[in-house]
C-alpha cells in the first residue's frame, strides 16, 4: 500500500471502525484486514478518540493484515522445515520448508545446485540409512528439525 499520509475527520465519541471502514474501502480490501494503532497500542474498532485519549496531534498508523486463505491453512499443516548438512556439517548446511506428502527429489536438487554439484555425486542419509529421492517425508517419519547428512560419492578407482 505504501507510506501514505492521509487525513481523516472523526468526532471524538465516533468509533474508529467509521476510519477503519474508510480505508478498506480505498484500499479494496475486507474492513478486518484493517488494523489501527497508535503509539505502539492497537485501537479496536469500537475505541474513540476520546476514550484512548487521542488528539489532534496525535499520528494514526494503518496495517493491512493478509487475510488467510484455506489453502495457506492446509499448507501450513503440511510443511515441515528440515536441514541438510555436509559431511563436514558447518560448511554446506542448508534449512527448507518441505511438503510432508511431496518426494524429497526436488529438495535435493535445490540442495546439489547449492553446492554446485550433480545430484548423482551427493548421497543423502538420515540416522545411517541412505534415503531414496522417491521417498517423502512422511514414509522416511521425518518432522520438523530433522538433519538430512550429504555425502559426497567418491569413485574407488
Amino acid at each position: 500500500i505504501g507510506a501514505k499520509i492521509r487525513r481523516y475527520k472523526l468526532l471524538e465519541t465516533e468509533p474508529f471502525k467509521v476510519i477503519a471502514e474508510k480505508i478498506a474501502q480505498e484500499e479494496k480490501i475486507d474492513v478486518d484486514q484493517v488494523l489501527l494503532s497508535s503509539k505502539d497500542l492497537d485501537i479496536k474498532a469500537d475505541d474513540t478518540p476520546q476514550s484512548i485519549k487521542f488528539s489532534v496531534t496525535d499520528i494514526l498508523d494503518f496495517f493491512v493484515m493478509k487475510k488467510p486463505s484455506q489453502t495457506d491453512n492446509i499448507e501450513d499443516t503440511t510443511m515441515i522445515t528440515i536441514k541438510i548438512q555436509s559431511d563436514s556439517k558447518s560448511v554446506f548446511k542448508k534449512t527448507f520448508k518441505v511438503d510432508q506428502f511431496k518426494p524429497l527429489e526436488a529438495t535435493f536438487v535445490e540442495y546439489a545446485n547449492f553446492r554446485q554439484k550433480p545430484l548423482s555425486s551427493i548421497a543423502f542419509y538420515i540416522d545411517g540409512e541412505k534415503i531414496d529421492c522417491k521417498n517423502t517425508p512422511e514414509i522416511l517419519a521425518l518432522e520438523s528439525g530433522d538433519v538430512i547428512d550429504a555425502f559426497m560419492i567418491t569413485d574407488s578407482k
